[in-house]
Protein backbone atom coordinates (compact mmCIF):
# COMPACT_ATOMS: atom_id res chain seq x y z
CA UNK A 1 0.00 0.00 0.00
CA UNK A 2 2.79 2.84 1.00
CA UNK A 3 4.32 1.48 -2.21
CA UNK A 4 1.31 2.02 -4.27
CA UNK A 5 1.17 5.63 -2.77
CA UNK A 6 4.82 6.63 -2.85
CA UNK A 7 4.36 5.84 -6.57
CA UNK A 8 0.98 7.78 -7.23
CA UNK A 9 2.90 10.69 -5.84
CA UNK A 10 5.90 10.77 -8.28
CA UNK A 11 3.24 10.17 -10.72
CA UNK A 12 1.35 13.65 -9.21
CA UNK A 13 4.46 15.45 -9.45
CA UNK A 14 5.88 14.04 -12.79
CA UNK A 15 2.75 15.52 -14.24
CA UNK A 16 2.18 18.76 -12.59
CA UNK A 17 5.33 19.88 -11.03
CA UNK A 18 7.18 20.64 -7.79
CA UNK A 19 6.66 24.25 -9.12
CA UNK A 20 2.80 23.84 -9.82
CA UNK A 21 2.46 22.98 -6.56
CA UNK A 22 4.29 25.14 -5.30
CA UNK A 23 2.79 28.06 -7.09
CA UNK A 24 -0.58 27.45 -6.37
CA UNK A 25 0.06 26.88 -3.10
CA UNK A 26 1.71 30.16 -1.94
CA UNK A 27 -1.51 32.13 -4.15
CA UNK A 28 -3.95 30.04 -2.42
CA UNK A 29 -4.80 32.42 0.79
CA UNK A 30 -4.79 35.34 -1.91
CA UNK A 31 -7.69 33.81 -3.65
CA UNK A 32 -9.89 31.94 -1.06
CA UNK A 33 -8.71 32.20 2.30
CA UNK A 34 -9.00 36.22 2.83
CA UNK A 35 -13.10 35.73 2.77
CA UNK A 36 -12.54 32.65 5.75
CA UNK A 37 -11.13 34.27 8.33
CA UNK A 38 -8.24 36.37 6.69
CA UNK A 39 -6.06 33.05 7.43
CA UNK A 40 -4.41 30.68 5.56
CA UNK A 41 -6.33 27.45 7.04
CA UNK A 42 -8.84 27.18 4.87
CA UNK A 43 -6.03 27.37 1.89
CA UNK A 44 -3.65 24.86 3.16
CA UNK A 45 -6.77 22.25 3.70
CA UNK A 46 -8.04 22.66 0.52
CA UNK A 47 -5.18 22.05 -1.27
CA UNK A 48 -4.24 19.20 1.33
CA UNK A 49 -6.93 17.68 0.32
CA UNK A 50 -6.21 18.39 -3.64
CA UNK A 51 -3.10 16.36 -3.41
CA UNK A 52 -4.42 13.40 -0.60
CA UNK A 53 -7.45 12.94 -3.25
CA UNK A 54 -5.16 12.18 -5.94
CA UNK A 55 -2.88 9.92 -4.03
CA UNK A 56 -6.20 8.13 -2.71
CA UNK A 57 -8.27 8.10 -5.63
CA UNK A 58 -8.45 6.94 -9.10
CA UNK A 59 -11.03 9.42 -9.94
CA UNK A 60 -10.55 12.69 -7.91
CA UNK A 61 -12.83 15.55 -8.90
CA UNK A 62 -10.48 19.03 -9.94
CA UNK A 63 -10.85 20.66 -5.99
CA UNK A 64 -10.48 24.00 -7.03
CA UNK A 65 -12.77 23.90 -10.19
CA UNK A 66 -16.91 24.91 -10.08
CA UNK A 67 -19.92 22.77 -11.14
CA UNK A 68 -22.50 24.14 -12.93
CA UNK A 69 -25.44 22.80 -11.63
CA UNK A 70 -29.65 22.96 -11.93
CA UNK A 71 -30.58 24.55 -9.00
CA UNK A 72 -33.65 22.48 -8.93
CA UNK A 73 -31.10 20.01 -8.15
CA UNK A 74 -30.52 21.11 -4.62
CA UNK A 75 -33.37 20.25 -2.39
CA UNK A 76 -32.27 20.51 1.03
CA UNK A 77 -29.05 23.03 2.41
CA UNK A 78 -27.33 21.74 5.64
CA UNK A 79 -24.69 23.21 7.62
CA UNK A 80 -21.76 20.55 7.82
CA UNK A 81 -19.23 19.42 6.94
CA UNK A 82 -18.04 22.46 7.95
CA UNK A 83 -15.49 25.62 5.65
CA UNK A 84 -12.98 24.40 8.62
CA UNK A 85 -12.03 21.04 6.40
CA UNK A 86 -11.39 22.93 3.41
CA UNK A 87 -12.86 22.62 -0.43
CA UNK A 88 -12.79 19.20 -1.62
CA UNK A 89 -13.13 16.95 1.45
CA UNK A 90 -13.94 13.16 1.14
CA UNK A 91 -16.19 11.78 3.85
CA UNK A 92 -18.00 8.60 5.12
CA UNK A 93 -20.51 8.55 7.50
CA UNK A 94 -24.19 9.48 7.76
CA UNK A 95 -24.00 13.19 7.45
CA UNK A 96 -25.80 13.26 4.33
CA UNK A 97 -28.74 11.77 5.27
CA UNK A 98 -29.09 14.16 8.94
CA UNK A 99 -29.58 17.69 10.00
CA UNK A 100 -31.12 18.17 6.42
CA UNK A 101 -33.63 21.31 6.19
CA UNK A 102 -35.55 21.70 2.84
CA UNK A 103 -34.82 25.22 1.36
CA UNK A 104 -38.00 25.59 0.00
CA UNK A 105 -38.41 26.24 4.12
CA UNK A 106 -35.51 28.55 4.44
CA UNK A 107 -36.70 31.59 5.94
CA UNK A 108 -34.16 33.41 3.03
CA UNK A 109 -35.90 31.74 0.56
CA UNK A 110 -39.52 32.50 1.84
CA UNK A 111 -38.36 35.95 1.99
CA UNK A 112 -36.71 36.44 -1.59
CA UNK A 113 -39.52 34.00 -3.24
CA UNK A 114 -42.04 36.99 -1.45
CA UNK A 115 -40.27 39.42 -2.90
CA UNK A 116 -39.38 38.34 -6.26
CA UNK A 117 -42.37 36.17 -7.23
CA UNK A 118 -45.43 38.08 -5.20
CA UNK A 119 -43.78 41.62 -5.73
CA UNK A 120 -44.19 42.63 -1.76
CA UNK A 121 -42.09 45.61 -0.69
CA UNK A 122 -38.80 44.60 1.45
CA UNK A 123 -41.13 45.48 4.56
CA UNK A 124 -43.33 42.93 4.32
CA UNK A 125 -41.14 40.03 3.83
CA UNK A 126 -39.61 37.73 6.75
CA UNK A 127 -36.55 38.53 4.88
CA UNK A 128 -36.47 42.43 6.23
CA UNK A 129 -37.68 40.84 9.69
CA UNK A 130 -34.62 38.91 9.90
CA UNK A 131 -32.44 41.35 8.74
CA UNK A 132 -33.28 43.94 11.22
CA UNK A 133 -32.56 41.24 13.93
CA UNK A 134 -29.15 40.29 12.59
CA UNK A 135 -28.44 44.04 12.13
CA UNK A 136 -29.77 45.28 15.77
CA UNK A 137 -32.75 47.06 14.28
CA UNK A 138 -30.65 49.24 11.86
CA UNK A 139 -32.65 49.88 9.34
CA UNK A 140 -30.48 51.56 6.99
CA UNK A 141 -28.44 48.53 6.90
CA UNK A 142 -31.28 46.39 6.37
CA UNK A 143 -32.26 48.73 3.34
CA UNK A 144 -28.59 48.79 2.07
CA UNK A 145 -28.77 44.97 2.17
CA UNK A 146 -32.30 44.60 0.36
CA UNK A 147 -30.67 47.26 -2.80
CA UNK A 148 -27.82 45.03 -2.94
CA UNK A 149 -29.87 41.79 -3.14
CA UNK A 150 -32.33 43.98 -5.77
CA UNK A 151 -29.54 44.34 -7.82
CA UNK A 152 -27.94 41.03 -7.80
CA UNK A 153 -31.16 39.99 -9.22
CA UNK A 154 -31.53 41.86 -11.95
CA UNK A 155 -27.77 41.04 -12.52
CA UNK A 156 -28.87 37.54 -12.88
CA UNK A 157 -31.61 38.20 -15.06
CA UNK A 158 -29.93 40.04 -17.59
CA UNK A 159 -26.79 38.14 -17.74
CA UNK A 160 -26.81 35.16 -16.01
CA UNK A 161 -24.75 33.18 -13.84
CA UNK A 162 -21.28 34.86 -14.66
CA UNK A 163 -18.68 33.17 -12.49
CA UNK A 164 -15.61 34.69 -10.98
CA UNK A 165 -13.70 31.44 -11.91
CA UNK A 166 -12.20 29.53 -15.23
CA UNK A 167 -12.74 26.43 -15.50
CA UNK A 168 -9.04 25.14 -15.31
CA UNK A 169 -7.59 22.94 -12.70
CA UNK A 170 -7.22 25.68 -10.01
CA UNK A 171 -8.87 29.26 -9.42
CA UNK A 172 -7.71 31.66 -11.28
CA UNK A 173 -6.61 35.35 -9.33
CA UNK A 174 -9.96 37.27 -10.00
CA UNK A 175 -10.90 37.50 -6.41
CA UNK A 176 -11.47 35.80 -2.96
CA UNK A 177 -14.86 34.98 -3.09
CA UNK A 178 -16.27 31.48 -3.48
CA UNK A 179 -18.96 30.11 -5.24
CA UNK A 180 -21.65 28.70 -3.97
CA UNK A 181 -21.01 26.13 -2.01
CA UNK A 182 -22.30 22.58 -1.89
CA UNK A 183 -21.60 18.95 -0.96
CA UNK A 184 -22.42 15.26 -2.56
CA UNK A 185 -23.97 12.56 -0.55
CA UNK A 186 -23.20 9.32 -1.42
CA UNK A 187 -25.88 8.59 -4.04
CA UNK A 188 -25.48 12.06 -5.80
CA UNK A 189 -27.95 14.10 -3.49
CA UNK A 190 -26.71 17.91 -3.79
CA UNK A 191 -26.81 20.18 -0.73
CA UNK A 192 -26.22 23.68 -0.23
CA UNK A 193 -23.92 24.05 2.31
CA UNK A 194 -25.13 27.68 3.70
CA UNK A 195 -22.92 30.00 1.07
CA UNK A 196 -24.16 31.33 -1.50
CA UNK A 197 -27.93 31.28 -0.28
CA UNK A 198 -29.38 34.62 -2.21
CA UNK A 199 -27.73 33.02 -5.81
CA UNK A 200 -29.11 29.57 -5.63
CA UNK A 201 -32.77 30.87 -4.63
CA UNK A 202 -32.39 33.54 -7.71
CA UNK A 203 -31.41 30.47 -9.66
CA UNK A 204 -34.51 28.66 -8.97
CA UNK A 205 -36.68 31.80 -9.92
CA UNK A 206 -34.46 32.68 -12.84
CA UNK A 207 -34.48 29.00 -13.76
CA UNK A 208 -30.87 29.21 -14.83
CA UNK A 209 -28.19 27.14 -14.15
CA UNK A 210 -25.37 28.05 -10.82
CA UNK A 211 -22.42 27.57 -10.24
CA UNK A 212 -20.86 25.57 -6.87
CA UNK A 213 -17.59 24.98 -5.22
CA UNK A 214 -17.82 21.33 -3.90
CA UNK A 215 -16.98 21.24 -0.22
CA UNK A 216 -17.24 17.91 0.47
CA UNK A 217 -18.16 14.35 -0.97
CA UNK A 218 -19.15 11.11 0.91
CA UNK A 219 -16.88 8.49 0.41
CA UNK A 220 -19.14 6.08 -1.31
CA UNK A 221 -19.78 8.62 -4.21
CA UNK A 222 -16.21 9.15 -4.75
CA UNK A 223 -16.09 5.84 -4.84
CA UNK A 224 -18.59 5.25 -7.21
CA UNK A 225 -16.99 8.17 -9.39
CA UNK A 226 -13.88 5.62 -9.20
CA UNK A 227 -15.82 2.06 -10.51
CA UNK A 228 -17.77 4.39 -12.89
CA UNK A 229 -13.89 5.75 -14.20
CA UNK A 230 -12.43 2.52 -14.33
CA UNK A 231 -16.09 0.30 -15.60
CA UNK A 232 -17.72 2.86 -17.14
CA UNK A 233 -21.53 3.68 -16.60
CA UNK A 234 -22.94 0.19 -15.61
CA UNK A 235 -26.99 0.18 -16.52
CA UNK A 236 -27.66 0.19 -12.33
CA UNK A 237 -26.58 3.95 -12.58
CA UNK A 238 -27.47 5.44 -16.12
CA UNK A 239 -29.52 7.72 -14.27
CA UNK A 240 -26.76 9.63 -13.19
CA UNK A 241 -25.45 10.27 -16.62
CA UNK A 242 -26.34 13.83 -16.65
CA UNK A 243 -24.97 14.42 -13.23
CA UNK A 244 -23.18 17.56 -13.09
CA UNK A 245 -20.42 15.74 -10.73
CA UNK A 246 -19.62 12.81 -13.01
CA UNK A 247 -18.92 14.83 -16.74
CA UNK A 248 -15.80 14.82 -16.31
CA UNK A 249 -15.11 11.24 -16.01
CA UNK A 250 -17.97 9.91 -18.62
CA UNK A 251 -17.48 10.11 -22.07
Amino acid sequence: MATSYAKRVFEIIRKEGYAHYLKNFVSLPNRVGNRIGRTTTFSFRSYRNHISNKISYDAPAETFTPLWINPRMIEYRRELPSLEYGLGTVKPGDWDSTNLTPVEEYWKTKGLRSRFEEDNDWEETIYWDQYLRKMDGNEQKVKNRCEKTDNLYCRLRSDGYVSDYSTGKVLQPLGDQLEIVVSIGRDGSIFHQGKGGHRLVFGKLLNIDICAHVLCRHKQWQELRDEIHKNGLSEEYKQLRDHPDLQDILD
